[in-house]
């Protein structure tokens, strides 16, 4: 697995009509993961529940990756629409 920082930067077009209002396209629904990609988040939530790496030093390990990230974010990964795990420990 390659962990690295990778910006992406995305262009929207932009029009103006004939009667003064702009357009401006929309990204497609793949781009609305969350503002870190899934292999990231997976390494994280990985960390964190398999092998019991505490968020301070997740954030520790992110950081002298390069990743500007904080802790808050982290939090999220780890609790935000996580409801098909707990339903899978549930059925095991």
């Amino acid at each position: 697995m390659l962990i690295k920082p990778f910006n992406t930067r995305y262009r929207l077009a932009r029009y103006k009509t004939p009667d003064g209002d702009t357009c401006i396209g929309k990204l497609s629904f793949d781009t609305h993961i969350g503002h870190f990609g899934h292999t990231l988040q997976s390494y994280i939530v990985y960390q964190y529940y398999h092998q019991r790496v505490t968020q301070p030093l997740i954030i520790q390990q992110l950081t002298e990756l390069g990743f500007d990230i904080s802790t808050g974010q982290i939090n999220e990964i780890l609790i935000h629409d996580k409801d098909h795990f707990h339903t899978e420990k549930i059925h095991c």
